[in-house]
Order: C-alpha cells, then structure tokens, then sequence
C-alpha cells in the first residue's frame, strides 16, 4: 500500500516512483500467490508419495500371501502325494480306505504333478502380483518426490522474489520521501525569500 498521497505527486520523477511502488505490491502479492500455490502443490505431492509407499507395502504383502498359498498348497499336494504313496500297512490307521475300483483324479502322480505345479508357481505368481505392483508404487512415490522438490524450488523462488520486489519498493518509498522533504524545504526557502 503506498503511503504517498495523490496531493504530495507534483513532479513526474515522483509520479514514475509511485508507479513503481504500486507495482512492486503488485508483483509482490503476485509472489505470495505463486508461493502459496507451490507449497500447497509440495503438500499435495507428500501425501501422494506416502500413499504410494502404502501401496507399495500392501504389494508387498499381497505377493507374499500369494506366494505363501501356492508354497503351501503345492507342500500339502505333495504330502498328500506321499501319504497316499505309501504301503498299506503304513496308513492302516487312517479312518477309511479309499476303494482301489473307483478311478479318482487324487492319484499319487497327479498328487506329485499337481504340488510340483503349485510350488513352481509360487514364486513367478509372487513376483506377478507383488514385485509388479511394488515397482508401479516405487515409481509412483519417486514421482511424487520429485514433483514435491519442484514444488519446493517453485515456492522458495517466489518467496525470493516477493523479499526482493519488498526491499525495492522500500527502497523506492525512501526515495520518494527524499524528492518530498527536498521539494518541501524548497519551496520553505523560496516563500522565506518573498
């Protein structure tokens, strides 16, 4: 806010530095807009990057229980693949005996095929829906950093510029009071003299 009246404007050197002021507040409240702007870009780009990394946690655990199931499916496959395997006189203490008649699917080597199959799935499986999305969640919290540093250069810039345009316009204000006290004592002295 210039503190310079439209009264005291009497010389054209005056009138250019009023107009300089008006438009250092003009480029100053300019600056804090743009500040206020980046910071509130900075927040925003923190709050992505922390939900990336939670995104990338939960692919993390996803892979694993992925992995895990298969590891233990494939396990149990293959246990049961050995139990059934085994001789008579070593499951004769199982509660039923399966007829010998009925064809089944749960047959020793299937049993074998079928933890085998788990197993090797586990890992690939693992890294298909963990690893995956684990790295999308990197590189999405590496963006989100890297906007939040731009954001912060942005409003440190503007900051910058609002304490430099603010040390002008008072610069410019002494300057003006200079014009106006030394215009004041001349026209003192010129009525002193009549």
């Amino acid at each position: 806010m210039s503190t310079v009246s439209q009264s005291a404007i009497t010389s054209p050197e005056l009138v250019l530095m009023q107009m300089m002021i008006e438009n250092d507040e003009v480029q100053s409240q300019a600056d804090k807009a743009a500040r206020d702007s980046a910071r509130e870009v900075q927040r925003q780009a923190m709050q992505d990057e922390l939900e990336a990394i939670e995104d990338q946690a939960s692919a993390i655990r996803t892979g694993a229980l992925i992995e895990g199931g298969l590891q233990i499916a494939g396990g149990s496959l293959t246990l049961a693949s050995a139990v059934s395997a085994a001789p008579a006189s070593e499951t004769a203490g199982a509660a039923t005996q399966s007829n010998v008649s009925e064809p089944s699917i749960w047959t020793v080597p299937s049993l074998q095929v079928g933890g085998q199959v788990a197993t090797g799935l586990a890992q690939p499986a693992g890294k298909l829906f963990g690893e995956a999305a684990q790295t999308d969640a990197q590189h999405d919290a590496k963006a989100a950093a890297q906007q939040q540093e731009q954001a912060s250069w942005l409003a440190e810039d503007a900051e910058n510029h609002r304490q430099k345009v603010e040390k002008h316009a008072e610069t410019v204000m002494q300057q003006v009071q200079g014009i106006v006290e030394t215009q004041h004592q001349t026209t003192v002295a010129v009525l002193s003299n009549m």
